[in-house]
């Protein structure tokens, strides 16, 4: 027993330091980066700052609850808060969010497609009602706030991807086409070919190469001589990756 209680003693260290978390910064210069995917708690006394890097148009997505006890007015007032890359400290008074959240207990879940890229500042803190104060608002943030709060938040994002096709203009009819494509911003996967005929319809799946590229031949090429047949790439993303639907492209029967 005095053997084996120093490693169960150190292994239940090391079970409760993972699930706990010191939380973010104390300000937007010493925010730390979100790690994704993971849990963190957080329990300042005031705005907790976070860092998130988002390429152009990618999604991030915030699961967050509040943990702690009703405040003196009986509320659980929580918020989060995101901010564009080029705000900083000295300017963080004067900013909007670009995005916001709140919730009064409970859990919440909020999403947001980031217009440019860069590292994004997102801000947890007690959301403000009129007569308790509070730090943020819809339209104003209140930096020098001492609310204290309590609250857990986990972070993914989805990149943004780009589907692309290409064929040929005509082919025989009844034939199978050669059809090519790309999904920028994907390595792995499948894309789903569809083609139009009195709705979407799938034609089969194109297995994506490490470089983003497809290659695939069609099942049939239906309708008349002279008819349009038409197709598109539809690639549906998974958890890191947005979805994304090709341009149309239309083959001539001939």
């Amino acid at each position: 027993m005095r053997r084996v209680a120093p490693v169960l003693a150190a292994v239940i260290v090391l079970a409760v330091a993972s699930a706990a978390v010191a939380g973010g910064g104390s300000s937007i210069a010493a925010a730390p980066e979100l790690p994704l995917g993971q849990q963190q708690l957080g329990a300042p006394r005031g705005i907790d700052y976070w860092h998130v890097t988002l390429g152009g148009l990618d999604q991030l997505i915030v699961d967050y609850g509040y943990t702690g006890s009703s405040d003196q007015y009986g509320g659980k007032r929580l918020e989060v808060c995101v901010v564009k890359p080029d705000v900083t400290d000295y300017t963080l008074k004067d900013a909007r969010c670009a995005t916001w959240n709140a919730l009064d207990g409970g859990k919440a879940h909020t999403e947001f497609i980031a217009p440019i890229p860069g590292r994004w500042t997102v801000m947890v803190g007690k959301a403000y009602d009129i007569g308790y104060g509070g730090c943020f608002s819809d339209d104003e943030i209140y930096p020098t706030c001492q609310h204290e709060t309590a609250y857990e938040i986990t972070a993914y994002v989805k990149h943004y991807t780009q589907t692309s096709l290409s064929g040929p203009a005509t082919a025989p009819t009844g034939t199978r086409v050669s059809l090519a494509g790309t999904v920028r911003g994907a390595v792995a996967g499948g894309v789903e070919l569809q083609y139009r005929s009195r709705g979407w319809h799938q034609d089969g799946v194109a297995k994506l190469r490490p470089d983003g590229t497809f290659a695939y031949r069609t099942t049939r090429l239906a309708g008349t001589p002279g008819g349009t047949f038409v197709m598109r790439a539809v690639y549906r993303g998974d958890a890191q990756h947005r979805s994304s639907v090709s341009n149309l492209i239309r083959i001539r029967a001939n």
